[in-house]
């Protein structure tokens, strides 16, 4: 590490809370960053280490302990996840288990088994190769006429499937492949390797160093619109199938982008998760719910980092 990058580390002024940050994959390289924007450069991803190994580095237990004690630790301390289960994500074990570093793996168990892609990166993938210059949706014409076009394009109708229940989304995710002429995707994801999913070898593999908590099943949101069932089924079957693949209780569960609603928190409880994980974007409080932690997402250069953490 450089001499000013030491001094620049040196300037970082924590408070006495705990910062739960939030990563999903880690890349060699990136082919595009808006694409791969969820993926923390290795390069990144190091000096992230090399700055959190100046605190304490929470277990999950030791995260608990604080959590339900509604206690701040006595110095700034850090609790690090990876959420979705990318085949990617055993780059970061190795540095894990080099440094003996405690990790939570938050895993979306349909990906899992199947080897299938979550739906989000299977949007993307849609506007990133389609060859179409336009595509009708809900009624609006859209531009895919350019790289720009296809982006802004990507990120309107992406916050708009967002808000749908997952039976509405699966019609029009149907749709929008029909439309963008690609073909059959599965030949299609072969191409692109990073967004290749963990498999249940790799999970149990993991298992021994890794926290392993649930993501859900079809990474479904469990925001209002979410349908009652759904979200049952997300929170009930995704716990069930870690535990029945690592033979050991799943307790954390991470909500896929951040939602939540009042009957998720509600089922979470009674399903039995002690921990759960959002992405408001500040450190943990000793009033914070437990099944409303906040996380600080990582997908940054040391310099961003640092400045979320100051948040």
């Amino acid at each position: 590490m450089s001499a000013s990058l030491l001094k620049y580390f040196r300037r970082v002024r924590l408070s006495n809370n705990i910062y739960i940050v939030a990563y999903h994959g880690v890349a060699e390289k990136r082919k595009d960053r808006f694409w791969e924007r969820n993926f923390t450069l290795l390069s990144d991803f190091k000096e992230h280490i090399r700055l959190f190994k100046n605190y304490p580095i929470l277990s999950t237990n030791q995260l608990l302990d604080y959590v339900l004690a509604h206690k701040a630790p006595a110095k700034p301390s850090f609790y690090i996840t990876f959420d979705d289960g990318y085949k990617n994500n055993l780059i970061a074990a190795e540095l894990f288990a080099r440094g003996n570093i405690p990790w939570s793996l938050f895993l979306s168990t349909q990906s899992i088994s199947t080897g299938a892609w979550i739906w989000p990166n299977e949007l993307a993938l849609l506007f990133r190769l389609t060859v179409k210059n336009a595509m009708l949706f809900r009624g609006a014409v859209y531009n895919l006429s350019s790289e720009d076009a296809k982006k802004e394009s990507f990120n309107e109708i992406r916050r708009s499937i967002k808000q749908l229940c997952a039976p509405e989304r699966i019609v029009l995710m149907e749709e929008l492949k029909q439309q963008m002429g690609i073909g059959e995707i599965e030949s299609v994801r072969e191409a692109m390797p990073e967004f290749d999913m963990l498999s249940w070898n790799d999970v149990k593999s993991l298992a021994g160093h890794a926290e392993v908590g649930a993501h859900g099943v079809a990474h479904e949101l469990l925001h209002s619109n979410q349908q009652a069932q759904i979200i049952q089924f997300e929170l009930t079957q995704s716990k069930k199938d870690i535990e029945a693949h690592v033979s050991k209780t799943c307790l954390l569960y991470a909500y896929p982008n951040g939602d939540h609603c009042e009957a998720a928190v509600n089922m979470a409880n009674a399903v039995g998760y002690q921990l759960g994980f959002t992405m408001r974007q500040s450190k943990v409080a000793p009033r914070d719910q437990q099944l409303l932690l906040p996380r600080i997402g990582a997908a940054v250069d040391i310099y961003e980092l640092r400045a979320r953490l100051s948040l």
